[in-house]
């Protein structure tokens, strides 16, 4: 099952992810949460110590594309990028700002 939130900033995106990873990994499914939000906090809103979300590198941006000069496997991207938090939801992140742009 793949299950994707989107919408507009500020109407409970990162909330209603994190509360269905939860509710799923309660169940006994493998939950893997993608946080593609430029300004990542599902880590947070799942239960990671501030010190492992801030920590977490995302994966490469054109990871699965067909025409990427390099592709990898679901296992490649979470031994490489992903974290295993509470409830053993794992998590990788798929956008990051490192630093602010002049505008």
């Amino acid at each position: 099952m793949k299950i994707g939130v989107s919408g507009k900033g500020g109407v409970g995106k990162t909330t209603i992810s994190a509360t269905l990873a939860r509710i799923f990994a309660a169940r006994h499914y493998d939950v893997l949460a993608i946080d593609s939000d430029p300004n990542p906090n599902l880590a947070l809103a799942l239960g990671f110590p501030p010190d492992v979300a801030n920590a977490m590198k995302p994966m490469p941006r054109r990871a699965f594309a067909k025409d990427a000069e390099q592709t990898f496997t679901v296992d490649e991207i979470l031994s490489s990028y992903g974290v295993r938090g509470p409830q053993n939801i794992s998590l990788v992140l798929g956008a990051k700002i490192e630093k602010a742009a002049s505008g």
